[in-house]
């Protein structure tokens, strides 16, 4: 039963019938049983509502990710600023661009934690950062950071990030990293910004992750910050 072959076959007795009709179909079991991690995607449903909320015209992203919030940025009309560490990553960002024909986008290859965003014209920084080493991207990201390093690079992240016209810091995070991290960002931009939101967002998870979000305290929550 150790062997993943055993395993398979023990899990196909449940779908009787029925054949896997593409590759992807056997991955995304493998990755439900466990047996592989894939990477998660980032679900806009706490970033819509930020957006309606505030209705900026301009955002700066420090882990640009997969490119979905560049993408309902796009959709919304904001002018998305992007930062990625992963060559890989802002290779396909810029595909992206080029093959939608974005005018209001662009995303960089570098550490947000160096790139210096303080002298932008951004009303809102919005991102969603490692959640420490749950996943690792790259060999050279902060999620290779020990707690210490990581909570310290996420510290200069935000100092580098916020320039004199934003308004609001939202930033999508496990409920793990939650109260540290909210408390770095407090620590950093000072008593003019105040937490005013914390965006459940994991409602759209299927009932799988629900479940595993409550016995586990894995939630995610938009966490916003505005300038008062």
């Amino acid at each position: 039963w150790g062997r993943l072959r055993a395993r398979l076959l023990a899990n196909r007795l449940h779908y009787l019938g029925r054949l896997p009709e593409s590759a992807l179909e056997v991955v995304r079991g493998l990755a439900i049983s466990g047996e592989i991690r894939s990477y998660s995607t980032f679900v806009n449903t706490a970033m819509t509502a930020v957006l309606d909320q505030y209705k900026p015209t301009s955002l700066y992203d420090p882990c640009s990710g997969w490119g979905e919030r560049m993408l309902t940025c796009a959709q919304r009309g904001v002018m998305y600023t992007g930062t990625d560490i992963s060559e890989a990553v802002v290779q396909a960002h810029k595909s992206l661009i080029n093959r939608l024909g974005l005018t209001h986008a662009d995303v960089t290859l570098g550490d947000s934690a160096t790139r210096d965003m303080r002298g932008g014209s951004h009303e809102m920084v919005l991102t969603c950062p490692p959640y420490g080493d749950t996943e690792i991207y790259t060999s050279h990201g902060a999620e290779n950071l020990d707690d210490e390093a990581f909570l310290e690079w996420w510290k200069q992240v935000v100092s580098m990030s916020v320039a004199p016209s934003t308004r609001v810091f939202a930033f999508q995070i496990s409920e793990k990293w939650r109260k540290r991290m909210s408390a770095v960002v407090q620590s950093v931009l000072g008593e003019q910004w105040h937490l005013v939101d914390g965006i459940d967002a994991s409602a759209s998870l299927n009932h799988f992750q629900r479940a595993r979000s409550r016995q586990k305290h894995r939630g995610e929550t938009m966490v916003v910050f505005e300038r008062l």
